[in-house]
């Protein structure tokens, strides 16, 4: 009885480099550090990734958008004013803040 591998292989034209952002493809190889969006949402930063402005209640964010909360790093989904970044409608939470 012959066993086929879970995985195959994806052609050369499939490899993805980290040097430019894409779209998510099920199809492509990534590598730890490559950026894709994925059903129009932007990538999210490396867990790294120092932010330069603390949140703000009152601060009008638009996706993409990164800031530090309550020693973690988010970055923005979607636009918001007033959602905390707690809320994973609106944020995703990318690691501790290392600044």
């Amino acid at each position: 009885m012959s066993s086929t591998p879970p995985f195959t292989n994806p052609p050369p034209s499939a490899l993805v480099s980290n040097s430019k952002e894409q779209e998510f493809s099920s199809s492509a190889t990534y590598s730890t550090g490559d950026a894709v969006s994925f059903e129009g949402s932007p990538p999210s930063p490396p867990a790294s990734h120092s932010t330069e402005k603390e949140f703000g209640p009152s601060t009008t964010y638009s996706a993409g958008d990164a800031v530090s909360f309550e020693g973690f790093n988010y970055v923005c989904t979607t636009a918001c004013v007033g959602q905390t970044p707690t809320n994973s409608g609106f944020w995703n939470r990318t690691g501790p803040n290392k600044a």
